[in-house]
């Protein structure tokens, strides 16, 4: 049998990968033009603190049965979206 954790990873693979790619876009802005480093950084962190918020939160709804600790990942959804918002 196949552990809970692991069978969330299994069926959300996609989260991971657009967390990646957004991660690598973050890295690029700054190799790019170091000039408007910076202000990138805040508006490239503040779309993926919103956007990692709002998948954070809607895993942990769909997977309440199989998360234990839901909740945490719950609050870390709401704190991610709070932070983004104050970003930008």
């Amino acid at each position: 049998m196949m552990n809970p954790a692991a069978q969330v990873v299994r069926r959300h693979w996609w989260a991971l990968l657009v967390r990646g790619i957004l991660a690598i876009l973050f890295g690029i802005i700054a190799l790019a033009d170091p000039g408007i480093a910076l202000l990138a950084f805040i508006y490239v962190f503040a779309a993926y603190a919103i956007l990692d918020g709002i998948m954070a939160i809607v895993v942990s709804l769909q997977e309440r049965s199989f998360l234990r600790a839901w909740w945490v990942l719950l609050l870390e959804g709401i704190l991610g979206i709070i932070f983004g918002i104050l970003a930008f």
